[in-house]
């Protein structure tokens, strides 16, 4: 014996128009006759208009009480006509302004860092010590920033600052903070790389990895001409589709730079 298969939302609807067709039907055939006997009787007209409302008023109240009480579940499935959004994460729960403090035991645990963006100063800044001690362990750490010697390029990411609106400036910025990288370069037995880019970096990153699902990626937007300077900032985990394809972008980028020799670059 075939099992009975839930109703399908066509079904549901189709149910529900039958008996109400019948009822618009039933309620034009009485306002036409009311409309006609309004006509040829002019003195009771208005009467026989009220009477009318009332009786459709009472139609329809039987007609839909006939639906719920023989098919009291095609009422209530309706709703299913309109799914609701299934949002598993709050964006203001996913996008912060901060990063949390756990961003710092995932940078102390990983065994290859990535580090991108326009001067990278305040993340240089914040993570030096623990960069440093990473590089004396012999751990890989990878730095890619906008490269200072295409001025056109510095001029363009200075566009869209909201104080930052001075391309020397700007190419300072990355002139200091690439000074103090080459400082982690001259500790023996480093594993420290530097690459410069001919491309106006969009968005900040750090991945750090451990070649296991642990890898996480953070990442820092970077807005036009807003006060709130670097947000959002939001995480994302190895094995989603977002990291994935954030990762292939940051390795396009990484391979499009060029490295850095420190000590033998010339400032244009």
């Amino acid at each position: 014996m075939a099992k009975k298969t839930k109703e399908s939302r066509v079904d549901i609807i189709s149910k529900i128009n039958t008996p109400l067709s019948y009822f618009a039907l039933v309620s034009l055939i009485i306002e036409g006759v009311l409309g006609a006997l309004a006509i040829k009787i002019n003195t009771e007209s208005q009467l026989i208009l009220v009477y009318g409302m009332i009786g459709t008023l009472v139609l329809l109240i039987i007609v839909v009480g006939y639906i719920g009480f023989k098919k009291p579940g095609i009422l209530t499935s309706t709703s299913e006509l309109i799914p609701p959004i299934n949002c598993p994460v709050k964006l203001e729960d996913f996008f912060q302004k901060e990063y949390p403090d756990t961003m710092n035991e995932y940078i102390k645990s990983s065994e290859l860092i990535y580090m991108i963006g326009v001067t990278l100063r305040g993340t240089s800044k914040k993570y030096y010590i623990e960069l440093e001690k990473k590089a004396r362990s012999g751990n890989s750490i990878n730095f890619l920033l906008v490269d200072p010697n295409c001025f056109a390029t510095v001029t363009t990411v200075t566009k869209r600052g909201y104080w930052q609106t001075d391309p020397n400036r700007m190419q300072g910025d990355i002139i200091g903070t690439i000074n103090d990288l080459c400082k982690l370069k001259n500790i023996p037995g480093n594993k420290v790389e530097i690459r410069v880019i001919d491309y106006p970096i969009a968005y900040g990153v750090i991945i750090a990895k451990n070649n296991n699902s642990s890898d996480v990626l953070f990442v820092e937007h970077y807005p036009y001409k807003t006060k709130d300077n670097s947000v959002p900032k939001f995480i994302l985990h190895h094995g989603s589709f977002w990291y994935s394809l954030y990762e292939s972008e940051i390795m396009n980028l990484w391979s499009s730079g060029r490295e850095w020799h420190c000590g033998q670059e010339t400032i244009q």
